[in-house]
Parts: structure tokens; C-alpha cells; sequence
């Protein structure tokens, strides 16, 4: 009878350490998920930026329509004649 005893004590025991893991995962689980959904939602903020700033170059004009520039401002560092 004590023997039998002893082994309910162990699985109730055991039980009680499972159900407590099981909550600590649960637990962290949901942490996890709720990181997952914030750095979704900043990449998706980032990618929104960075399409953004692909339709506009640096001086803030649209890229779609080049202007036709001259040589010295399409080269700045080529001159025509160098002294020397």
C-alpha cells in the first residue's frame, strides 16, 4: 500500500512539474509570437521607406524623368584641357 502511495506521489509530482514547463513554454511562446508581430510590423515600415525613397533621388526630384545634363556636369572631375 505504501509502495503504491509512493508512486502516486511521484506522478502527481511529475504531473505538476509538466503543467508548470507547459506554462512557462506557453508562456514564452506568446512572448516570441508578440516579438515576431512588432519586428513584422517595422519591417513592413521600413520596406514602405525604403520604396519611397527609391522613387526619389537625393535632391528629392522625381527619378522617373532624367534631365539632359552637359558634359561637365555629368563629369565633374573630367576636364577638357589639364595644365600642366
Amino acid at each position: 500500500m505504501e509502495h503504491l502511495r509512493r508512486q502516486n506521489q511521484d506522478l502527481r509530482r511529475q504531473t505538476y512539474e509538466f503543467q508548470r514547463k507547459i506554462a512557462d513554454a506557453e508562456k514564452h511562446l506568446a512572448e516570441d509570437q508578440k516579438k515576431i508581430a512588432d519586428l513584422e510590423h517595422q519591417l513592413a515600415a521600413y520596406q514602405k521607406d525604403f520604396h519611397q525613397l527609391q522613387q526619389t533621388s537625393f535632391d528629392g526630384r522625381q527619378t522617373g524623368r532624367r534631365r539632359q545634363l552637359c558634359p561637365a556636369q555629368r563629369y565633374p572631375l573630367r576636364r577638357k584641357y589639364w595644365k600642366v
